[in-house]
């Protein structure tokens, strides 16, 4: 459990925040997903056939799919919705008020062990951090109580209190052992 002291949420500062009505998928009665797929570490990034599993079966279970991230991140969002009827690529178009804004509103945000865990802590947004070359040890961790980690047990974790660009035992077995189970 995180202590009282370190919470922080700004739930209510976003919800009572206008903003443009463009965001009309908050109406069609489905409970909202967002899900960050990116990581500046390229260690840190799930596998695209977990993510892509993932958003197919939310959406099958009529959850609404949006893909957010930086202008960076966007040619991935938009190659994980192309398995998606009714995603919504967001990446690149938002600020990261907009972006806390919308989280306020979602029912979940999932995403790596980066920003977007981070910041649904600050809106108090549920999340699933999927953790693989870190640990919560090291201090960065959503700091929420509405947080859950996803990660693989291995013997070789942490490698590094940030991330690789490549895992230094080429296997990537901390993200490709996190399943959608």
């Amino acid at each position: 459990d995180i202590p009282s002291w370190a919470e922080s949420s700004l739930k209510s500062f976003f919800l009572s925040a206008p903003i443009s009505s463009e965001y009309d998928f908050f109406q069609n009665g489905k409970k909202v997903v967002l899900i960050f797929p990116g990581s500046v570490w390229a260690t840190k990034r799930w596998t695209l056939q977990g993510f892509r599993e993932l958003a197919i079966e939310l959406e099958n279970n009529n959850y609404q799919v949006c893909w957010m991230g930086s202008s960076i991140e966007k040619v991935l969002c938009e190659e994980l919705n192309k398995n998606l009827k009714t995603g919504i690529v967001l990446a690149g178009q938002t600020s990261i008020f907009e972006t806390c804004w919308i989280m306020a509103r979602s029912d979940l945000v999932i995403g790596n062990d980066s920003s977007s865990s981070h910041m649904a802590s600050l809106t108090d947004t549920p999340v699933i951090a999927i953790f693989g070359p870190t640990v919560l040890d090291f201090g960065y961790r959503p700091w929420s109580n509405n947080a859950y980690i996803a990660e693989a047990e291995l013997f070789c974790r942490p490698c590094g209190p940030h991330g690789h660009m490549e895992c230094p035992r080429q296997t990537h077995d901390c993200m490709k052992l996190v399943t959608t189970a």
